[in-house]
């Protein structure tokens, strides 16, 4: 029959507490201060993507409807 071995919890001192404490309180603004940025360049870049696509599309629209002028205005007949 195995035996139960329990594992008695060391609590931990307050210096080791109070620096953990201390390090996440400095570490967690840094880390968002890296991240906000980051994604805030991802939005911009997806938005920039998605403003140079319709503006593709709509640039091919115009020339498309350039051509049927072209095509029924009498003056550019040969």
């Amino acid at each position: 029959m195995e035996r139960l071995v329990l594992i008695r919890r060391r609590r931990l001192s307050l210096p080791v507490v109070a620096v953990v404490t201390v390090g996440t309180l400095l570490f967690v603004p840094l880390v968002l201060l890296t991240v906000v940025p980051a994604l805030v360049l991802l939005l911009f870049s997806l938005v920039a993507g998605v403003g140079v696509v319709l503006s593709a599309w709509a640039m091919v629209e115009l020339l498309a409807l350039v051509e049927r002028w072209m095509e029924r205005d009498v003056r550019f007949r040969l």
